[in-house]
């Protein structure tokens, strides 16, 4: 396990610019793979996914995948979440800066946003204390579990909202960064990162 230290910055126009930095870097390092790598990487992230101590939980959130932004496929977790009789809640955008969760079920429809974002139209709501895990999306995170996402706070308003135990998985096809990433209060860890070809525990 690494040890749990922080970039503190009260400069907050050097830790935006240093983390847009990080963005561009990783947003180019996307751009790069092809869509068989990303399909490929996405299944051996979910068979990494089914070797980690989490089955007994019983409530999962997970992102739905934006094709555009070369994000990690998560149809294939949902699969394996259905297979193992999981309940899974999926994350919807209600304002510029939270989200609410409702259960996916056969009857859900989902819709795509006009920020290009696919979520569910509508259902039943899940509170996010019912939550046992969330798959978190991210662009980079470092050694110690310090995430950066795409800078509009969703997921750190909503993982502020979740119980302590919570665990929070982040997923990507990098590995962790040895530089450490600023934060500040708002910034929420993740405890372990699902990449193809292992597992971080942070």
């Amino acid at each position: 396990m690494y040890i749990k230290k922080t970039l503190k910055f009260k400069n907050i126009n050097k830790m935006k610019n240093i983390k847009n930095t990080f963005r561009k870097v990783y947003r180019g390092l996307r751009n790069k793979i092809s869509d068989k790598e990303i399909h490929q990487m996405s299944l051996d992230i979910a068979n990494n996914c089914n070797k980690m101590s989490i089955w007994n939980k019983k409530m999962f959130h997970l992102f739905l995948t934006i094709p555009k932004l070369k994000e990690v496929e998560t149809s294939y977790i949902i699969s394996l979440l259905q297979g193992r009789g999981k309940k899974i809640a999926v994350p919807k955008v209600c304002s510029k800066t939270s989200l609410k969760n409702f259960l996916l079920t056969d009857f859900t429809i989902i819709e795509q946003s006009k920020i290009g974002i696919f979520q569910p139209k509508n259902g039943i709501q899940i509170n996010s204390k019912k939550i046992d895990v969330v798959f978190v999306p991210l662009l980079v995170y470092d050694i110690n579990g310090n995430r950066i996402g795409y800078g509009k706070g969703y997921y750190d308003n909503f993982l502020k909202s979740c119980n302590n135990d919570c665990l929070k998985i982040g997923l990507s096809f990098f590995p962790p960064e040895e530089k450490l990433i600023p934060s500040n209060k708002r910034d929420i860890r993740i405890d372990y990162c699902v990449t193809p070809s292992r597992i971080y525990q942070f």
